[in-house]
């Protein structure tokens, strides 16, 4: 059932067109490989592909990223870090947020 519903979700979003090297690919092009992926994926890779971390939960008390907290996540397959305002961490340096450059140097 969950990779029916994960299966039903890939394709809702490859429905539209998928701009590739600037021309636009039909959504049914892309079922094969979304249908060979999917069809090795495991409860667990399903579960941990729609679990969702928030981006504070990589960082340290500096905001620094927190490799052995991002390791322990890949490991439970997590598929999504949503870029939530750190402000839970309280101030930092005279600040409560990453700048948008600060937030581009981390995620790369």
């Amino acid at each position: 059932m969950l990779k029916s519903w994960l299966s039903a979700v890939s394709y809702t979003v490859l429905s539209l067109a998928v701009v590739n090297d600037g021309h636009f690919t039909l959504a049914d092009e892309w079922e094969t490989q979304v249908d060979s992926i999917m069809a090795n994926f495991t409860t667990i890779d399903i579960v941990g592909q729609m679990t969702e971390i928030a981006v504070y939960g990589l960082t340290n008390s500096t905001y620094q990223l927190d490799e052995a907290a991002l390791r322990e996540y890949a490991k439970l397959h997590v598929g999504s870090y949503i870029g939530l305002p750190m402000s839970v961490l309280g101030e930092v340096d005279g600040k409560w947020a990453l700048t948008t450059a600060e937030m581009r140097d981390f995620v790369h």
